[in-house]
């Protein structure tokens, strides 16, 4: 619950600076109005102090208030002008080298797996983007870190880019549980019909997966190296068995409760790297 709050916080401070970078235009009217009302009223009480003096000390009086505050307002404008040009290069920077290739890489992941509702065959977590068969690869974050750009990663997006990888990794460990699992009940059933434990080597893991996706044709494996005298309605009814068993199972069930945060929290990483990088576009370089 805490890393939820959290976590609608980040996002909230997000969204009301992307509000203030787009009326950007709006408040600094108001400040600009704002000095100036401050001048004229500052002028207004001038003359009035020096009511019954002569002109040419009212003059003098208006030319220095002047002169003041226009000395403050150029100067504060060349510091806020030379700041801004180093923050426009250093944010643009930034958004460059760190927010766009992580948005890349997980909207990659969205659109390909968790959108679709589709669990991955196997999860990389590695510097060095490795491509798999139905799996998928987290690498932007793991090189990030291993360089300097780690340094100017804002402790908020450090702090939700830990939270996801949280989540992963406790969807990995449920996808080794049910693994596991899978792999006793095909024992089981087995032996349970008179037959020998399984000798396919990771078998479980194929099994596992197919369940998790609602598929059944790889579900043959399992009777594969059976004798060849074997009935086939035998077959089928090993084939269902071990089906239903890791269908039913808590461990599946699990793996299904970790994927649904790993999806949620997937989806907030996402909307926080659209939001850093719309507020650095808007900011720097509309």
């Amino acid at each position: 619950m805490k890393d939820k709050i959290k976590a609608f916080m980040r996002l909230g401070k997000l969204q009301i600076s992307v509000f203030i970078q787009k009326k950007r235009k709006v408040i600094w009217a108001l400040v600009i109005l704002a000095v100036i009302v401050v001048v004229w009223k500052s002028f207004e009480k001038i003359v009035e102090v020096s009511t019954g003096q002569d002109e040419t000390t009212i003059t003098v009086a208006g030319t220095l208030l002047g002169a003041i505050i226009g000395g403050i307002l150029s100067l504060y404008g060349s510091i806020w002008v030379n700041s801004r040009q180093q923050r426009a290069a250093q944010n643009i920077k930034v958004k460059k080298q760190i927010y766009s290739p992580l948005y890349d890489e997980l909207k990659e992941i969205e659109d390909e797996f968790l959108a679709q509702g589709i669990q991955p065959y196997s999860i990389e977590i590695s510097r060095e983007k490795e491509s798999h068969w139905g799996g998928t690869c987290f690498s932007a974050w793991e090189r990030i870190k291993s360089d300097t750009r780690y340094l100017e990663v804002p402790d908020s997006l450090k702090a939700q880019i830990e939270a996801l990888g949280k989540v992963v990794l406790e969807y990995l460990a449920a996808r080794s549980e049910l693994d596991v699992y899978a792999k006793k009940a095909i024992d089981n059933v087995l032996q349970q019909n008179g037959q020998a434990p399984c000798k396919v080597i990771n078998l479980e893991k194929l099994i596992a997966y197919n369940v998790l996706e609602g598929k059944t044709d790889e579900l043959s494996y399992i009777t594969s190296d059976l004798k060849k005298d074997v009935d086939k309605q035998l077959c089928q009814k090993i084939e269902s068995e071990v089906w239903a068993q890791i269908n039913e199972s808590p461990q599946k069930e699990k793996v299904d409760e970790n994927y649904r945060k790993w999806k949620q929290v997937h989806s907030q990483t996402i909307k926080m790297l659209e939001l850093m990088i719309k507020k650095v576009n808007l900011k720097y370089e509309d």
